[in-house]
């Protein structure tokens, strides 16, 4: 007999990830029936998505100072 796979909406799993963070991974799966594999599956989602958005940030901020050094270089021509 086959098992039927279980679909988390993302404000569930934000849920879960945000109690993991105030408990522990062990004490969340015991409350919610969560898998703890899916667990870390999901922080390490989190840390990565929080790192994209950090180095597109830092991206856009250099791409800014670029074009405005490049504004000011040719007001002095």
């Amino acid at each position: 007999m086959s098992t039927k796979r279980k679909s988390y909406m993302v404000k569930q799993k934000l849920e879960i990830i945000s109690k993991a963070k105030e408990m522990s991974n062990k004490a969340v799966v015991q409350i919610f029936g969560v898998d703890h594999s899916q667990v870390s599956r999901w922080q390490k989602q989190e840390k990565k998505e929080v790192l994209n958005k950090w180095v597109v940030q830092l991206r856009q901020d250099s791409l800014a100072k670029l074009l405005k050094l490049q504004i000011l270089g040719a007001k002095d021509l």
